[in-house]
């Protein structure tokens, strides 16, 4: 029931979602000295543009930074980080590769001096793969065409728990009507969707579509 697309459209595809935090700690030091020790911002900010460079757009695959906290002296430079790095794919195994490779990023060189990193994950969601042959999908689909309702598929990159649902059961997502603005505070629905899912929803659960 996480709201649809616009024109009646049902979400049969997601990616799937990994979210890491990672815990940079550093020598407090002052930003002259920056040359001779890097502090954890600066040498965070180097691997940043790593990071970012794992995604592959055309694969479906996108790696971000999407959140950094710092924790400093007055005067000093930040010797504390927790940064929160983001994963968003339709592929397990190039999830798997990237995630390899982003831990690869924050091993610490034994050689040398400077910030250690901690990576953890703290939420995994599976992608949800659209299937050839789906049977709730000809429901709807029947159903649509028979009340002239419009419906359609898409696709999204937000994941949703109907990735968790075992591959042997037909599953869609996007049943609810499609909003704008979606977590947001201005979050807000579509009114001309509202009527033609909620008639679509009921008479689906009434069993409509089965002799279509």
């Amino acid at each position: 029931m996480r709201p649809g697309a616009l024109g009646g459209k049902v979400i049969t595809q997601r990616r799937g979602f990994r979210k890491y935090n990672v815990s940079i700690e550093g020598r407090a030091v002052r930003a002259e000295h920056k040359k001779t020790e890097a502090d954890a911002m600066t040498w965070f900010l180097g691997k940043s543009a790593e990071i970012i460079a794992l995604s592959r757009p055309a694969k479906r695959l996108t790696v971000a930074v999407q959140d950094v906290r710092a924790d400093h002296y007055s005067a000093l430079m930040p010797h504390r980080l927790e940064v929160v790095v983001t994963m968003s794919f339709l592929y397990q195994n190039m999830a798997d590769a990237a995630d390899a490779a982003l831990r690869k990023i924050f091993t610490p060189d034994v050689k040398k001096k400077g910030p250690r990193a901690r990576i953890e994950l703290l939420e995994e969601r599976p992608p949800l793969r659209a299937k050839k042959a789906n049977p709730v999908v000809a429901r709807l689909a029947a159903i649509g065409e028979e009340w002239k309702l419009p419906f359609d598929t898409d696709s999204s990159a937000a994941p949703s728990a109907a990735g968790l649902v075992s591959g042997k059961i037909p599953v869609v997502c996007g049943l609810a009507p499609a909003g704008r603005n979606i977590l947001t505070p201005l979050e807000a629905v579509k009114r001309g969707e509202v009527l033609p899912r909620a008639l679509l929803l009921a008479l689906y659960l009434d069993g409509g579509g089965n002799n279509s």
